[in-house]
């Protein structure tokens, strides 16, 4: 039998729970803190708007989120936290009798989602586990396909990829979306000069 991690090397994961029932953020707390393999910080805010506060000002490895609150409802929560925290992963909790609003969500880009009631201890640490690792991988294949190698820039397919994410977000959220254009005068001739091409990638990075 393989013994368990000694404390300072576990592995160490910040979570924000967003759930306002006690019992089922208790149940939460009690199965990371079972976990000998993984060290959870887990920081918790009842109400999405509290947790959007805490999201501008913070970051967190993964964000669990109940679709339930006294505040908001359904996938438009999820939607919120995504706004306000792009790049964090997130799984949802939802109820027995709304396990589509789960699916729903994993369709717009949720990690996963588990159905209260439902989820022992140890599925719950393994799914936030997953979700992280899964976000991980997505982002490095994202990265790789999206950016230019010279540039660090999104590439054609990039820009065209996150601009009709941005799109459909804002016609969702009723909010305005602004192109800026920005034309460098001169870059060709910059890229033709005596070590212009290097000159040419920094001017774009720069700008």
């Amino acid at each position: 039998m393989t013994p368990a991690p000694s404390p300072e090397y576990r592995e160490r994961i910040s979570v924000l729970l967003v759930e306002d029932n006690n019992g089922d953020a208790r149940i939460v707390q009690e199965a990371l803190g079972e976990s000998s393999r993984v060290h959870f910080k887990l920081d918790r805010a009842d109400r999405l708007a509290s947790a959007t506060a805490r999201l501008a000002r913070e970051t967190f490895d993964v964000i669990l989120l109940d679709l339930t609150l006294p505040d908001s409802w359904g996938l438009d929560s999820f939607l919120k936290i995504r706004e306000v925290a792009p790049q964090t992963p997130v799984m949802v909790l939802t109820g027995h009798d709304d396990e589509t609003l789960g699916l729903m969500a994993v369709q717009q880009g949720a990690q996963e989602y588990l159905v209260k009631g439902q989820a022992s201890g140890p599925l719950i640490v393994r799914c936030l586990r997953y979700a992280l690792q899964r976000h991980r991988m997505q982002e490095d294949l994202r990265g790789l396909s999206l950016t230019d190698d010279q540039t660090g820039l999104f590439n054609r397919r990039g820009f065209t990829i996150l601009s009709r994410q941005l799109l459909k977000l804002c016609i969702r959220m009723d909010r305005p979306l602004v192109l800026l254009f920005l034309d460098l005068e001169n870059l060709p001739a910059i890229q033709a000069s005596p070590g212009g091409a290097a000159a040419g990638d920094e001017a774009l990075r720069q700008v």
